[in-house]
């Protein structure tokens, strides 16, 4: 890959509305592979992760960190308590998201600008898959 077809100046740039794999890949290309633990240099494991810290999936090199894939996977399960509180809090919007597409009144694109969402997040909204409103 050419080195001017990398980053925001890439036609295909999404920022943070980047998907789950594509923003791994993203923050392994930026920070390198994960080598340590990030709080004991004393672990360890043959397998390091990166982990978001605030659950939030930005492009934020500021906000991941280095686990083990054991460790990755029990801080993940404490996030999972932030993504329930976010899903209650935007159930009401998904929910008339999808009242909206299923009376055939409106296309994916018209209710992405009601809402000011990306039309691929209504389009995952719709189709049951995860969405960030974000």
């Amino acid at each position: 890959m050419r080195v001017g077809n990398l980053g925001k100046i890439n036609g295909m740039w999404k920022g943070n509305k980047v998907g789950y794999r594509a923003l791994h890949s993203w923050i392994e290309r930026t920070l390198g592979k994960a080598k340590k633990y990030s709080f004991d240099s004393g672990h360890i494991s043959n397998r390091y992760e990166w982990a978001n810290k605030g659950h939030t999936y930005r492009r934020n090199t500021k906000d991941w960190i280095e686990l083990c894939h054991k460790c990755h996977m029990k801080y993940d399960n404490n996030g999972e308590k932030v993504r329930l509180i976010r899903i209650k809090k935007e159930m009401p919007i998904i929910n008339k998201i999808r009242e909206m597409y299923k009376t055939g009144n409106y296309k994916q694109y018209e209710i992405a600008k009601i809402f000011g969402f990306d039309q691929s997040n209504i389009s995952k909204i719709v189709r049951r898959h995860t969405w960030d409103l974000k």
